[in-house]
């Protein structure tokens, strides 16, 4: 009978030794594609529309409300002439960031899939900002914006022009 015992606990001990090298390894080398987020331009709203060469505000964000919770955001993915795959730009416009007083930008993500994360701190300043991020990645990932530490809501409208001007 202790034989049979100590089977079954030298069998569950591999068991959980397996388990945890495989989670411990699941965490730091998730496999989910590489990322490397290489740009950040932020453009006061009047800046934006005149480097994009229209007319007003609308003419790119339509829809766009005032909710301070949500973030709009203008998408375009294309080849990368890089060693990535992909490349992503993205014009984003929070109204509740106003003019951020720190803005972040990085990859994140549980273990199976990464997303692109673009933090705002909002200090009640006044004025409104689009924020131009340039991502490129082995795979497409998800786009995520947090004001003050917290998700909001995302619209993302796909469009078929870059929408990230070039400045000179």
């Amino acid at each position: 009978m202790k034989k049979q015992h100590s089977k079954v606990f030298y069998i569950v001990s591999v068991l959980a030794v397996i388990l945890v090298i495989s989670a411990v390894l699941l965490l730091f080398f998730p496999g989910s594609g590489s990322a490397s987020a290489s740009g950040i331009l932020t453009l006061n709203t009047d800046e934006y529309v005149k480097a994009m060469g229209v007319e007003q505000f609308s003419d790119l964000f339509q829809d766009v409300g005032d909710n301070y919770n949500t973030a709009y955001v203008l998408q375009y993915s294309g080849e990368s002439n890089l060693d990535f795959k992909t490349i992503s730009t993205y014009a984003v416009y929070v109204p509740g960031a106003g003019s951020a007083s720190a803005v972040g930008l990085g990859t994140s993500g549980p273990v199976f899939s990464r997303h692109l994360k673009l933090d705002l701190d909002s200090t009640g300043q006044t004025g409104n900002d689009v924020y131009c991020i340039t991502s490129h990645s082995d795979k497409e990932m998800d786009f995520r914006v947090y004001l003050d530490g917290k998700r909001i809501d995302t619209k993302i409208v796909d469009v078929d022009f870059n929408p990230i001007p070039s400045i000179e």
